[in-house]
């Protein structure tokens, strides 16, 4: 029996030793492989946000001390503008358009015969040139080429509003310093390592460096909600090399080379520096401003353009839209391609009747004599079967469709219920392509209330030291918070002068 006991405690000494062994090979696995994913996301931060080593670097940059640096970006020299120029930047133009004027024709024919009906009707129409055609030419190009034209009409109406849009907002101005001096210039005239002056409520028109603000801080505050829909404040701050910057001497007497990564979608990272007399200042992403934001709480900011147009933060990040399709027309083209097979086998059906017919050589029958063979008349008759059942697709139903569509946008544009009296804004249609699914929307998916609401809070009621405050008075009438309060403190202290009297 002690043998047995000394025994069953050797072996449960031997189990906890060989668990605590266990777990400390545990614990050192793990450590391992928290080291090892530290090390691959020191790796990934490193290649993503500091400054490229010199091994990396395919572009050697000459600096105007004459030095030279190794530095994956562009080189913007501040004050320097035949050397910025000389850098062919873009211009800050930006257009949203699908055509221009001379591809407007070939790209807005590719994409209308991309749709199946389309497509069908150009090859009847060719058919109806060849000498086995029952139907004069015209008869089936006049149909195909209303159709193409109603489509192209309303492509240009949509298109042209793009157009305005860009024009409008290209000829926006802006305040730049040239020649010593500020002046107003249009948005697409701005050109890399200038410096221009936003005021305060005023959209950013590229994405600039912010050398200096009407804080002594050097703080400004931004809303970003044209880029990521916040509506919340965002706080930049100025470089401290130009924190001290406030009028145009002081900004001409600025010098230095700006090193800036090249263009990119990241909307929140951001690494350059500036370098002045061998001095080396970071330049992050609290100092960029991009195109889009709007200046708030700040009278006025000073800053160094480093992209423009579509270079920016906002262009690289807008994508075109899809091509989308609605649900009435992918239903059609569904409906429609059934239509097509049942047309096919009844051309094939009528085919094989007159190949069989013509086999037989039936006296009596000359009007089905042809010099060709059996198998060749069969399939002329199948093309001129096709050609004559062709009435079988209604092309009258898209041209209907494209009329509606268009009415339909008009009609929403002029809808006084729509109107917002704020912004002085209707609804504005800028496709009619998927006017019909508006009505068919049943659940709406958000990740926050603030998107599907005005976000903006309203002061109903409050209490403070027993003083009600409300928003509304007996009429239900809105009162300005501060009249109630005034009211309220002047009746109290009627009340306290006659408890006292």
């Amino acid at each position: 029996g002690k043998r047995m006991n000394r025994n069953g405690s050797h072996g449960a000494q031997s189990v906890q030793d060989d668990l605590e062994s266990n777990s400390d090979t545990f614990r050192l696995s793990k450590f391992e492989q928290l080291y090892n994913n530290c090390q691959i996301y020191y790796e990934d931060l490193k290649t993503k946000i500091l400054p490229q080593k010199a091994e990396n670097v395919d572009r050697h940059l000459k600096l105007s001390d004459g030095t030279t640096r190794d530095y994956n970006g562009r080189l913007i020299v501040i004050n320097k503008s035949s050397v910025n120029e000389s850098a062919k930047f873009v211009t800050n133009y930006v257009s949203t358009t699908h055509y221009t004027w001379w591809n407007f024709i070939p790209k807005n024919l590719f994409e209308q015969f991309r749709r199946i009906a389309n497509f069908y009707f150009l090859v009847c129409a060719i058919l109806t040139v060849l000498p086995l055609s029952p139907y004069e030419p015209y008869s089936s190009i006049i149909p195909l080429l209303f159709v193409l034209s109603v489509s192209a009409l309303r492509e240009a109406i949509e298109d042209s509003a793009r157009y305005k849009s860009d024009k409008e907002t290209n000829n926006r101005k802006a305040t730049v310093l040239r020649n010593s001096k500020f002046v107003s210039v249009q948005w697409a005239q701005l050109r890399v390592g200038e410096i221009i002056r936003v005021e305060s409520d005023e959209t950013l028109p590229a994405d600039i460096v912010c050398l200096s603000s009407s804080e002594e801080s050097g703080l400004c505050y931004v809303q970003t909600a044209n880029l990521d829909g916040e509506t919340n404040l965002k706080v930049k701050c100025a470089m401290g090399f130009s924190q001290s910057c406030s009028n145009e001497e002081d900004l001409l007497a600025l010098s230095g080379d700006i090193l800036a990564e090249p263009p990119s979608n990241d909307l929140y990272r951001f690494h350059g520096q500036l370098i002045n007399k061998g001095t080396t200042y970071p330049i992050t992403a609290d100092n960029l401003l991009l195109r889009g934001c709007n200046l708030q709480n700040t009278k006025y900011v000073y800053g160094l353009i480093i992209y423009t147009g579509n270079e920016t933060r906002i262009e690289m990040n807008a994508a075109k839209a899809p091509a989308k399709q609605s649900l009435i027309e992918k239903n059609m083209n569904t409906q429609i391609f059934r239509i097509l097979i049942i047309q096919f086998i009844l051309c094939f059906i009528a085919a094989i009747i007159y190949g069989t017919t013509r086999a037989k050589k039936q006296d009596g029958q000359w009007f089905t004599a042809t010099d060709s063979s059996i198998p060749e008349a069969s399939a002329e008759n199948w093309l001129t079967w096709i050609i004559l059942l062709n009435v079988m697709l209604p092309i009258s139903l898209y041209v209907t469709l494209e009329i509606v569509k268009v009415f339909q946008g008009f009609f929403m544009s002029w809808d006084v219920e729509m109107y917002y009296a704020p912004t002085k804004k209707g609804c504005e249609v800028r496709s009619v392509g998927l006017n019909e699914d508006l009505g068919q929307i049943s659940h709406v998916f958000s990740d926050k209330t603030g998107t599907l609401t005005r976000n903006e809070m309203v002061f109903m009621k409050g209490s403070v030291n027993g003083i009600s405050f409300d928003y509304f008075d007996s009429n239900n009438n809105p009162v300005p918070c501060f009249q109630t309060y005034l009211e309220s403190f002047k009746n109290n202290n009627k009340n306290s002068n006659n408890n006292n009297n």
